[in-house]
């Protein structure tokens, strides 16, 4: 237990802003989800998107688990993947890869697939895996053209396939994940190359940056830093002469003397 404890402070410390907050949220929102039933909602499913109207469910659904396992495995596989694509490519441009890209398609294509094409069209959908398939693909499309992973039973595949084995082994491995949703996760991430060149992130996460640059940050605002002179308020004539007026000239009673 408490090498747990010292690995989840050491991911708080070391992890980027964005990867620690989705796995904070993803933790905390199963922790509280059994004492308030309305979170049950967060998962994406077609009648909830069209005859609900829950518009939002779109992108609260990464963040919702089925299971504690379910949770682990995600989160798991996330902080493996994820801290190293934000610290390259910065936290505003994983932001919007995240809730743009990595869950409208995964998720769109798992709710049109169900729906139309599926004995079982109330199906919902929920978790991380998604956003897991789309940084592998990615980071694998990172890699060197001849680049190997390690030789499994005389076996070495080129890297850029290791997505498509993990694909396989979780469809055969875990019962009733989304195949769907995986599939469309690791194809939204070898697409990463080509949203990073054609769709200008980076530019729009720069204009994020300067608006954030003109809010005056809490430092600024700390009173100890401020001119003293500056912290005194102005007196008016009319002001000053109420004061004086106003004023008794022996004290109304009987009091304590302060100080010596």
């Amino acid at each position: 237990m408490q090498q747990v404890l010292s690995q989840a402070r050491k991911f708080l410390a070391e992890s980027p802003a964005w990867c620690r907050l989705v796995v904070c949220a993803s933790v905390s929102l199963h922790l509280i989800r059994p004492y308030i039933p309305i979170l049950g909602q967060l998962s994406l499913s077609w009648d909830g998107l069209f005859q609900h109207a829950h518009v939002y469910e779109l992108f609260t659904y990464p963040f919702v688990h089925v299971s504690l396992l379910h949770l682990l495995l995600n989160c798991i596989a996330l902080v493996s993947l994820m801290p190293t694509f934000e610290r390259t490519h910065g936290t505003a441009v994983t932001f919007l890869l995240c809730m743009i890209p990595y869950t409208l398609v995964p998720g769109t294509a798992h709710l049109i697939t169900t729906r139309f094409f599926s004995k079982s069209p109330g199906i919902s959908v929920a978790g991380l895996s998604g956003w897991v398939f789309a940084f592998l693909s990615a980071q694998c499309c990172q890699a060197a053209p001849n680049a190997r992973t390690r030789e499994v039973f005389g076996w070495s595949p080129s890297k850029k396939w290791l997505p498509l084995f993990y694909l396989l082994l979780t469809t055969l491995m875990i019962p009733n994940s989304s195949f769907i949703g995986h599939t469309f996760g690791m194809l939204t991430g070898y697409a990463t190359p080509w949203m990073m060149s054609h769709v200008p992130f980076a530019t729009i996460a720069a204009r994020c940056d300067q608006r954030l640059v003109t809010i005056p940050s809490y430092y600024e605002l700390n009173p100890a830093q401020l001119n003293p002179t500056a912290m005194i308020l102005p007196v008016t004539i009319d002001d000053a002469a109420a004061v004086t007026t106003n004023t008794p000239t022996t004290f109304p009673g009987r009091g304590t003397r302060l100080g010596t």
